[in-house]
């Protein structure tokens, strides 16, 4: 009886071996959907302990997020949640694939919790400061990075402040710690490039040309740093300056639209406007959509040389029709307007875009069910639940953008009736 017991106990063992050892080389190789099958397998056939059971199960997850299946692998995860052992493995995952997942609050919630049973753990504070700036709650994002900076001068928690601080009409606070920053930091062009234009926004024009030359010191071919010099120069009004840094700008290749432009306009400003020309035209080469470029190439074009009469007015009569709106081309404008913003889960700015798209398009629909969204992620339910009924109300029913719009309604109802908001 022994003998067989320990017979048995040698074919589980080979057998639970045999199982591990397929799952790694599928994963190996990454083919997790095979790696998926082999673990479930194992997972319904196997007399696993709860530790082996959770290994597999964290390979599962492992390769439901490689496969982009978050959603699949919450599920996953949720089999393994316990909130009176809070796990940090565990939840640190299930926080991770719902912020893959663009469930920015749930995902906030989690870090959360593990921010409370880990108060020292720096990464779960970044992490919950970096989903609050991506919900735009910059003052919260703001609070959590200065707790962490009095401990650990991290660069990466100071950039998030700094950009926070921006959003945030702080400017002067902005500045402070990006000056910080490029102290640390004096060769990252990024930082450099961000603080001029919080400077270039507030007309502090001394203050880019200061830093920028600075900069020069270290890297004087930079093409990201030279035409905001460039441009410095310009806005203040020393052309000369500003046309030596366009020109190094030429020199090393870099003939942008931006940069023939406002080689043109340093030309225009110190009475070189046949010269103007050239660049005017290049510009726009590249992009004729601009209409302050449309006015003066037309001028320079009159001023030139009367036999250019007729292009001059066919651009000034251009830029008479660009400047009134074609409802198809203001539709087009506000709503990838509002794509970028959303992109960028600037939700607050998206929601006026869309509206502003919409009013331009009443058949564009899909405008209200994207403000209803971002509500949503901005965590505000009852404008959620107002917009989503407005699209459901217009929409075809049966169709597939229905039922997943009538579901995501569905569940923030389900939250407004926790709340007693309905």
């Amino acid at each position: 009886m022994k003998n067989l017991t320990i017979i048995l106990i040698s074919i589980f063992c080979s057998i639970h071996l045999m199982a591990q050892n397929q799952i790694d080389k599928a994963i190996d190789i990454y083919d997790f959907k095979t790696a998926i099958t082999l673990i479930d397998s194992s997972l319904n056939h196997l007399n696993l302990s709860p530790a082996e059971r959770e290994n597999y199960i964290m390979k599962k997850v492992s390769c439901q997020k490689n496969l982009g299946m978050y959603p699949e692998a919450i599920e996953s995860l949720m089999s393994l949640i316990d909130f009176n052992n809070i796990n940090p493995k565990i939840f640190a995952e299930l926080a991770d694939c719902h912020l893959k997942n663009n469930d920015l609050g749930e995902a906030l919630m989690y870090y959360n919790l593990l921010c409370d049973n880990n108060p020292n753990n720096i990464f779960f504070k970044q992490q919950s400061a970096s989903i609050l700036y991506r919900k735009e709650d910059y003052k919260r994002c703001i609070s959590i990075c200065n707790e962490i900076l009095k401990t650990d001068s991290l660069s990466n928690v100071m950039a998030l402040l700094a950009r926070a601080y921006t959003k945030n009409n702080q400017s002067d606070s902005a500045i402070v710690c990006y000056n910080y920053l490029i102290s640390k930091h004096p060769h990252n062009e990024n930082y450099l490039n961000q603080l001029s234009n919080i400077y270039l926004a507030a007309k502090q024009y001394d203050s880019v040309i200061a830093r920028t030359n600075e900069f020069f010191k270290r890297d004087s071919v930079n093409i990201t740093i030279i035409p905001i010099n460039g441009l410095a120069n310009y806005l203040k009004g020393d052309y000369e300056a500003s046309k030596r840094a366009f020109r190094t700008l030429f020199n090393l290749g870099d003939s942008t639209y931006a940069n023939n432009y406002f080689m043109a306009m340093n030309l225009v400003s110190t009475d070189s406007i046949r010269m103007a020309k050239p660049y005017f035209e290049k510009a726009y080469q590249i992009d004729s959509s601009d209409v302050n470029l449309i006015y003066n190439y037309a001028y320079c074009l009159d001023y030139t040389s009367y036999k250019h009469s007729d292009e001059a007015k066919r651009l000034y009569e251009k830029a008479v029709q660009m400047l009134q709106p074609d409802p198809n081309q203001m539709y087009k404008i506000y709503s990838g307007y509002a794509l970028v913003y959303f992109h960028d889960e600037e939700y607050n700015k998206a929601i006026e875009y869309y509206e502003k798209a919409y009013s331009y398009n009443k058949s564009a629909i899909s405008c209200i069910s994207t403000i209803a969204y971002c509500y949503e992620n901005l965590e505000n339910y009852p404008q959620a639940y107002k917009y989503y009924k407005a699209y459901l109300q217009k929409a075809k029913k049966g169709t597939e953008s229905y039922k997943g719009i009538q579901y995501r309604a569905n569940k923030v109802k389900e939250k407004l009736f926790m709340e007693g908001k309905l």
